[in-house]
């Protein structure tokens, strides 16, 4: 018997803290594709808008200005949102990494001390003994 303990639901909260966090950062970055597909858009028709505006005169012409005008505040907002949604990636993407190399800690330790280890861990564990045994084995492959 072990004389260590470890609840094995710590295990599971653990790699769901490094799950979510991955989750999320996938979510971030679906969430910048569209922002910036939507950025590419308003680019587009703001180009266009420029393009038409030199048409216009008078009462026409002011509503191209107004148009142009529009178009540049939501380029200069969609711009802003990108920045944001990246400074959250990053913030997330460090998260889920500290979360994992403390999950994968745990369980080395885990499995290292033969501690019961939740099944729905069991593929990782399993994962974690075979990147081990190469370096437990006498004059093995470095």
């Amino acid at each position: 018997m072990p004389d260590h303990e470890l609840d094995p639901s710590r295990l599971s909260a653990l790699a769901k803290a490094r799950d979510t966090r991955r989750a999320y950062v996938k979510q971030l970055s679906e969430k910048y594709q569209d922002t910036r597909a939507h950025r590419a858009d308003v680019q587009r028709r703001l180009a266009v808008a420029r393009q038409n505006a030199e048409m216009y005169h008078g009462f026409q012409r002011v509503e191209a200005d107004n148009q142009i005008a529009a178009l540049v505040a939501e380029e200069r907002e969609l711009t802003d949102r990108l920045a944001e949604i990246q400074a959250e990636t990053d913030a997330t993407s460090g998260e889920a990494q500290e979360a994992g190399q403390l999950y994968r800690a745990c369980l080395s330790f885990a499995v290292d001390q033969g501690l019961p280890i939740p099944p729905s861990l069991a593929a990782d564990a399993a994962t974690l003994n075979r990147i081990q045994m190469p370096m437990a084995m006498p004059g093995g492959a470095s």
